[in-house]
């Protein structure tokens, strides 16, 4: 019986450690993309007659950021 607990305790301290490692790795890569953004459009030679409508940069940071961050912990 003792050992049901501890096996549920272990995998809740699993799951919010693994819960504080992706808000960590958000919070250190957001700023990385941020600057990236800013950087592309900063650039002289981005198109500027795009035809789709663009995102602020801060919303291109979070896609980068989001699509980024899972791929860490798979597998």
């Amino acid at each position: 019986m003792s050992l049901e607990a501890d096996v549920e305790h272990n995998a809740a301290t699993r799951g919010r450690h693994n819960e504080i490692e992706f808000k960590l790795l958000y919070a250190a890569l957001y700023p990385i993309f941020l600057t990236s953004a800013v950087g592309s459009r900063l650039m002289p030679w981005r198109a500027s007659g795009s035809r789709s409508p663009r995102r602020s940069i801060f919303e291109e940071a979070r896609a980068s950021t989001g699509r980024i961050v899972p791929m860490v912990f798979m597998g």
